[in-house]
């Protein structure tokens, strides 16, 4: 596994921590989602990744609204990717994730979502012992 400390000393990641309260969380996998409302999509311990493409221009208690519901689904960090629709993390957002207790981490526009994934899936296959379970195919091969 891999925590959001490991993941900020990663150089070639460049990610920016803007509040951390829980730098050696577990992260397990990454979600990335333009959703207002991602947390019923989450099992917990993800890296949720945005560039807040649905966020901007919304009022400050929409934030408290999302960081909440990210805690609650058991997010361990989000990360905001900057240079699209924010060019710095608003202080609204910050301000929510340090109510919360969240990981808030900013992601610079020239580090790819993909680039994160794969260090936290090497972080995952360096911990595993033996040989990569195969995901499964379909829908309905999932684990219930």
């Amino acid at each position: 596994m891999v925590t959001v400390a490991q993941l900020l000393a990663d150089p070639r990641l460049h990610l920016r921590a803007v509040h951390l309260p829980d730098p050696e969380r577990q992260v397990e996998w990454v979600a990335a989602t333009e959703l207002l409302h991602p947390a019923s999509y989450l099992e917990g311990s993800e890296l949720v990744l945005t560039t807040g493409l649905a966020m901007a221009g919304i009022p400050a208690a929409v934030w408290a609204s999302y960081a909440d519901e990210l805690v609650e689904g058991g997010a361990a960090a989000l990360g905001l990717g900057t240079g699209i629709a924010f060019q710095t993390i608003p202080l609204e957002l910050r301000r929510a994730c340090e109510r919360g207790g969240l990981n808030l981490l900013e992601v610079p526009h020239e580090v790819s979502f993909t680039a994160i994934s794969r260090r936290v899936g090497a972080g995952r296959a360096a911990a595993s012992p033996g040989p990569p379970a195969s995901p499964p195919t379909t829908a309905s091969s999932w684990p219930s």
